[in-house]
């Protein structure tokens, strides 16, 4: 399935961030509405798979937790359209070295 930004996910700024590019991401459908994340670093492994790692700033559902599976294909999911948009607009920076 296809996810599109503001029907299935939304880009949230983060306040009080120092990095004007931190961004959290409201999910709108799926498993979890109204759940929101934040995506840590991205890294192309020795397997050349994405791998990703996440955290939960909020949510309707108490026990959720990142190793809950439904969610972490969904925020696969999610990801990959905000890379295919950053890829299309252009807006996609990377960096061999992240800190």
């Amino acid at each position: 399935m296809k996810l599109i930004e503001d029907e299935h996910y939304m880009l949230v700024p983060i306040d009080g961030e120092d990095n004007e590019q931190a961004w959290a991401v409201r999910l709108l459908e799926g498993p979890h509405p109204e759940t929101v994340i934040r995506l840590g670093a991205l890294k192309v492994g020795d397997d050349d798979m994405l791998h990703f790692n996440f955290t939960i700033d909020s949510s309707p559902n108490g026990d959720l937790t990142t190793d809950d599976m439904e969610l972490q294909q969904y925020v696969g999911d999610v990801l990959e359209s905000i890379l295919e948009i950053a890829v299309v607009e252009g807006a996609l920076a990377t960096s061999d070295d992240i800190d």
